[in-house]
Parts: structure tokens; sequence; C-alpha cells
């Protein structure tokens, strides 16, 4: 069994290919049990996909905490303007981070890696978005 690699950020589309094999050398089919809405899998290939978009997990000052938390994500990457209780209540699921960001430079990618860059994962992240 394998594990998903790499980054999903919101509005670019974000693809896995699973790697199983069988014991007997069967032809695999593969389904997705859960996950976040509009993810799907591909029964033949293996092939999981996904487009985030901010209504997966909420925008701006008012984040889904229940979709965050569903995630699971090892690490949130916020904006510095959010509000302090969203930033506690973010913080309790996940580590998070914040970045000062305002104007044209504050696209959801630059973000992704400029955090990416910091984490020392920017080559994943480029290949990634």
């Amino acid at each position: 069994m394998s594990q998903p690699t790499g980054f999903a950020s919101i509005d670019s589309a974000y693809t896995y290919q699973v790697v199983a094999t069988d014991p007997n050398g069967d032809t695999l089919t593969y389904e997705l049990l859960d996950g976040p809405a509009g993810m799907t899998m591909d029964a033949a290939t293996g092939v999981l996909s996904w487009q985030p978009d901010s209504s997966a997990i909420g925008a701006g000052f008012k984040p889904n905490l229940e979709t965050i938390l569903e995630l699971e994500p090892d690490l949130i990457l916020r904006s510095k303007v959010i509000e302090r209780v969203a930033y506690r209540r973010l913080s309790r699921i996940a580590p998070t981070t914040l970045l000062k960001t305002m104007g044209v430079m504050a696209t959801g990618k630059n973000t992704l890696l400029l955090h990416a860059d910091g984490l020392g994962q920017l080559a994943e992240a480029v290949t990634a978005s």
C-alpha cells in the first residue's frame, strides 16, 4: 500500500497514483471509501483526483472546522490577517502557520510555494501545483 504525497491547494488539481499489488497477480479494482467532497478514485487505474476549492474548507474568516478536521492535515497555512479565534481553533486541529500576505502576491499558489520553501519542500510543491 502507498501513502499520498505532495500538496493539495485551493483551486489546483491534485492527483495521486495509488500503488498496490495483489499477491496472486489478480487485477485490482480501486474504491475511495472516504474523502473530502469532490475527491474521486478511478476504479480501474487507481488514480485519486481532487480539486479543492474554498467551499470545501470555508473561505476567509469562516473556515469550515469540521471539514478541516476530517482532512486530518499535518499543517495548516493561513494568512496572518485571520482573526485570533479562527487561529486558536485551527491550531487545535494541526500546527498552524501564519504568513503576512497582502495584494497581488497573496494567491494560494504563491503562499503554498513560500511555505513549502520554508519547509524545504519547494520542488515537491512546484510539481504538485
